[in-house]
C-alpha cells in the first residue's frame, strides 16, 4: 500500500509551513513514512518538546518494538540542538525527537530550536 500523510509538528501552534509533505509504503505491518517539514513561521510555545505528529498509522502495541529513523537532515535551525533520530514509541501515532549527545545521552529539542528551520527524514515502524 502506498499513500500520502500530513506530517506536521504536535502543539506547534500558529505555525505556518512552507513544505508540509509526506509519503507512506506499507508492506505488511511495515511502515516506511518520508517526510519534509519546513517552518515559514514558527507560532509554537518555545519550550514544548520537537515531536513528529500526524503518522499514517499507528504503532504496534508490543512492549519493546519501537521504530525509528533512519536519519535525518536538518537546516537553518536557531540553535545548535538539531536532532539526529528519532523514536516511535509502542502504540503511538507520533515520533519523539532526539539530538544524541554522546556518553552523556540525549538532548530533547524544542520548538524554539528549530526555529525557521526545516526536516526531512523517514522512519521505520511496525503498524497495527
Amino acid at each position: 500500500e502506498e499513500g500520502t500523510w500530513a506530517p506536521s509538528f504536535q502543539s506547534d501552534g500558529s505555525t505556518s509551513y512552507a513544505v508540509r509533505v509526506g509519503t507512506y509504503t506499507k508492506v505488511g505491518n511495515l511502515v516506511t513514512a518520508w517526510f519534509h517539514l519546513d517552518i515559514n513561521s514558527n507560532g509554537a510555545t518555545s519550550t514544548q518538546s520537537l515531536i513528529i505528529a500526524g503518522l499514517p498509522f499507528a504503532a504496534i502495541n508490543t512492549s519493546e518494538n519501537y521504530g525509528s529513523t533512519g536519519g535525518l537532515h536538518c537546516n537553518q535551525w536557531s540553535t545548535s540542538t538539531k536532532p539526529d533520530n528519532a523514536l516511535v514509541s509502542p502504540g503511538a501515532n507520533v515520533a519523539n525527537v532526539y539530538k544524541s549527545n554522546g556518553q552523556t545521552g540525549i538532548q530533547v529539542p524544542t520548538h524554539a530550536d528549530i526555529g525557521g528551520g526545516n526536516m526531512v527524514g523517514f522512519l521505520i515502524y511496525r503498524a497495527t
